[in-house]
């Protein structure tokens, strides 16, 4: 069975700043879906850490981005990072300046059959675009609607030993999941026993983040994400008691 994949719109035109932009200013933590290169241009001069949590192939073109997007998102699962980088490098290379292509707006976190017609001005990959600004960029890739690898989680915690002063900036593509989970795990990271779980997840939820502990019901039309939420659920309290027990 072939996966279809549609270019999407990350962000509305109508928006001028990511999805669900969110900051924990005591833990000089940010979060948020897709950012806009109006949003890296923002945070340029506060030496913030860009994490990349997306697997999707993405680009920004003319300071939006864009994505290839398949059913749930998942067309780059089990993909290396220099895969997904290959991808989107050859994907880029298809795009001429000056050429129009045409772009389906996402909506509840699918492609809809709202369409956008765009005229190529500029198009370069998220690391280039941080590249060409001068932000530390780091890039994590995450299944959307997925739990994050144990060589993820890994990797996150040897770079955080080396910038955990600096302005950490954690998106995904719609500023739920992905960047919710790790907006938390810097948390656990840093409480020491004050805070229970519960509440850690509680705050995140305020700031306007995903519920990490809500599970989707059987038979509802998330149920495919339900194994996901509860294996989501596992590793944040695996990690609360491993950093608990190492105080």
């Amino acid at each position: 069975m072939s996966v279809v994949v549609k270019v999407t719109l990350d962000t509305p035109f109508d928006l001028s700043e990511a999805k669900r932009y969110r900051e924990q200013e005591e833990q000089n933590l940010i979060g948020s879906g897709a950012p806009l290169t109006s949003d890296f241009e923002k945070l340029k001069e506060r030496n913030v850490v860009v994490f990349d949590l997306r697997e999707e192939s993405h680009l920004y073109l003319n300071g939006r981005s864009i994505s290839l997007c398949s059913e749930h998102n998942c067309a780059n699962a089990g993909k290396s990072l220099q895969e997904i980088e290959q991808i989107e490098q050859e994907w880029k290379a298809k795009i001429p300046l000056g050429t129009t292509i045409v772009l389906n707006e996402v909506v509840k976190g699918e492609a809809s059959d709202i369409i956008h017609q765009v005229k190529v001005e500029k198009i370069q990959t998220e690391r280039e675009l941080c590249e060409e600004l001068g932000i530390s960029y780091y890039r994590l890739p995450v299944t959307d609607h997925r739990v994050a690898a144990d060589e993820t989680i890994a990797r996150f915690r040897s770079i955080y030993q080396t910038i955990w002063r600096r302005p950490i900036y954690f998106h995904c593509r719609g500023g739920k999941g992905r960047s919710t989970f790790f907006m938390a795990f810097v948390n656990i990271l840093r409480n020491r026993g004050e805070k229970s779980l519960e509440k850690l997840v509680e705050e995140q939820k305020k700031l306007g983040g995903k519920d990490l502990y809500k599970v989707p019901e059987v038979g509802s039309k998330k149920e495919y994400k339900r194994a996901y939420a509860l294996l989501r659920i596992l590793l944040l309290l695996e990690l609360y008691f491993t950093q608990l027990h190492s105080c």
